[in-house]
């Protein structure tokens, strides 16, 4: 499990605590919150309850219990506004882990497009 830091205005923006679950395995992306003593996510749409503990849980603990093959990245699920202007713009969007890169490309840290991991492109 790896943690990389970005996307830190837009969390400050929309003032939510969550976190981007990368699958490297899937090669798919959802994203985490804490609400309470349950550990919700969600790809597209509502939220899902993945796991209830029966205590609150803290970041560090999440980290541990999600799949080895997830790394976990600060950020937000794009929205549609960022998804059409990726898919209708000038052919670049932004990788999961923040970088720039062509719609069906990676970044240099090996992380695909958005696109890619919302299984769009």
């Amino acid at each position: 499990m790896g943690l990389c830091n970005s996307a830190k205005e837009k969390e400050e923006e929309e003032g939510g605590d969550t976190v981007i679950a990368y699958n490297h395995k899937k090669k798919r992306a959802s994203e985490i919150r804490i609400n309470g003593r349950a550990i919700e996510v969600r790809r597209f749409g509502d939220w899902q309850v993945w796991r209830e503990l029966d205590h609150e849980p803290n970041w560090a603990e999440v980290a541990n219990i999600i799949p080895e093959s997830c790394i976990l990245l600060d950020g937000f699920i794009p929205d549609d506004k960022d998804i059409e202007e990726w898919l209708f713009g000038e052919e670049l969007c932004e990788s999961v882990d923040g970088c720039t890169v062509e719609v069906d490309g990676t970044c240099p840290h090996g992380f695909p497009s958005w696109l890619i991991a919302l299984g769009i492109a």
